[in-house]
């Protein structure tokens, strides 16, 4: 039996379960009916992905031929004159639908990822899951390739779905959306603006994380529980900063933020010593090929973090320790976690750097997880934090 298929006969015979994510996927199905435009999005993102990968290959293919594609001349196996449903299957097709795409995003979105345990087990156990792919007459993908696939689709797709949920919503009267509550980036109390320790933590984290990934096939593990060790220390003196309060606050901060500094320009050395070694390990992959491109991918990753904590160490120890004024421009504001971002105290306006975290209305539905501007004005500087917009265009 194929543990991703475990229903594998007279699933009609099994009733439609009667639960939340059941109900979630049939209204997903509705949305694709009322709205065939999202597949052909999502089609587009699958589409654009697998041409790169396509003329990937095709490098590949003339650099182990010794012809070199010369500009001007007729390429006979050129990309603009394929689409991907001509390929064959191991050279640019894609391997799931743009429907199935969807469904698994929204399973990534229901189950907080597809990559944990728990999931893999909804996967391989949901009686959903199995009756939705026997009614579509194909099989449920693998983990990586669902994975993949679903980090594909584009924001501007993401967009669109919401957009067209927030339509339904209104068709059917649901909601008005005359009262929008805009949910800002919530930071613990006694941090700064931005915390820095926040951000040192946060990169720290993941610089840790990104050792531990199956692309460096164990080689990194003792040079992990280094780095571990000095997170560890990083994370401690974040929890005094974020506890420091009254008389002597300012300089319990400033001591532990010491300490931080410390353990971060060991880890950013350290790091720098990680990457250079690595830069000539001998990884296998081939030039062109899907491994190839990760590994890549996770070096420039990489790469782009320390960087990130050299500017962070050294913009924190003149803006705490020597207690000079530094530009916002001369800063790292944010990294990719959005609960981390610049906030300028006083301040409310999004080209300050103001980042909604999440937009819902007075009935509970959100309408928006990024930027206040597509749904109303930017509030009044006067307004706190969890302010409620009235405007009738809210959403």
């Amino acid at each position: 039996m194929d543990p991703m298929t475990p229903f594998p006969h007279q699933l009609e015979l099994i009733s439609f379960p009667d639960s939340d994510f059941a109900y979630v996927i049939d209204e997903l199905l509705n949305l694709l009916h009322s709205f065939p435009e999202i597949l052909e999005r999502l089609e587009a993102d699958l589409d654009r992905h697998a041409l790169v990968l396509k003329q990937a290959r095709l490098n590949h293919r003339r650099a182990c031929a010794g012809t070199p594609h010369l500009s001007g001349l007729d390429d006979p196996n050129s990309v603009e004159a394929m689409t991907p449903s001509e390929l064959k299957l191991g050279i640019g097709r894609r391997r799931m639908s743009p429907q199935d795409v969807l469904f698994c995003l929204v399973c990534r979105y229901y189950l907080d990822g597809v990559k944990s345990v728990s999931a893999r087990g909804f996967f391989a156990e949901s009686r959903t899951v199995a009756r939705y792919f026997w009614q579509q007459g194909r099989s449920c993908p693998a983990g990586s390739t669902i994975t993949h696939n679903v980090n594909l689709v584009s924001q501007a797709t993401l967009v669109l779905v919401l957009d067209r949920i927030v339509t339904t919503i209104r068709s059917r009267n649901l909601d008005d959306f005359a009262e929008v509550t805009l949910d800002s980036t919530a930071v613990r109390g006694n941090t700064a603006w931005p915390a820095d320790s926040e951000l040192i933590a946060k990169i720290a984290r993941r610089l840790h994380r990104g050792l531990c990934q199956p692309i460096l096939e164990n080689v990194a593990t003792s040079m992990a529980s280094r780095i571990g060790v000095r997170c560890e220390d990083i994370e401690a003196a974040r929890r005094s900063i974020a506890l420091a309060s009254g008389k002597g606050a300012k300089v319990v901060r400033q001591h532990h933020y010491g300490l931080m500094i410390d353990a971060a320009e060991y880890l950013s050395q350290e790091m720098g010593g990680i990457l250079d070694h690595l830069a000539t390990w001998e990884h296998g992959h081939r030039p062109g090929s899907r491994g190839y491109q990760r590994w890549m991918e996770w070096q420039a990753r990489m790469t782009e973090d320390v960087s990130q904590l050299d500017s962070l160490i050294h913009t924190t120890c003149r803006r705490v320790i020597e207690q000079e004024k530094v530009g916002t421009a001369e800063r790292v504001l944010r990294v990719v976690d959005p609960s981390i971002a610049w906030i300028e105290k006083g301040g409310r306006e999004p080209e300050v750097g103001y980042r909604v975290q999440v937009a819902k209305s007075a009935r509970q539905f959100v309408v928006a997880g990024s930027k206040p501007r597509l749904l109303a004005p930017p509030p009044t500087p006067e307004a706190p934090s969890g302010e409620v917009c009235t405007s009738p265009q809210a959403a």
